[in-house]
């Protein structure tokens, strides 16, 4: 996925997505079923969980990819 983040130069937004799915998926598919015990996505939590954790890591990496593009000029 990381490969891909040079096509989006131009797009902080989509770039800023892309960068975050790899810690959403290893919070939903690693912490939350295996150190938390909270099951699959995080379920034990809550119906909504999932969609919290892919929204702010979406937040995450959207600020981070404006960061970047903002130091790199």
């Amino acid at each position: 996925m990381l490969f891909l983040l040079p096509v989006f130069r131009n797009s902080p937004l989509k770039r800023g997505v892309l960068l975050s799915l790899g810690p959403a998926l290893v919070q939903l598919f690693v912490v939350f079923p295996y150190e938390a015990k909270q099951g699959m996505l995080g379920m034990g939590l809550g119906a909504l969980t999932p969609l919290f954790v892919l929204v702010f890591n979406a937040v995450w990496g959207i600020v981070a990819a404006i960061w970047i593009h903002y130091i790199r000029e």
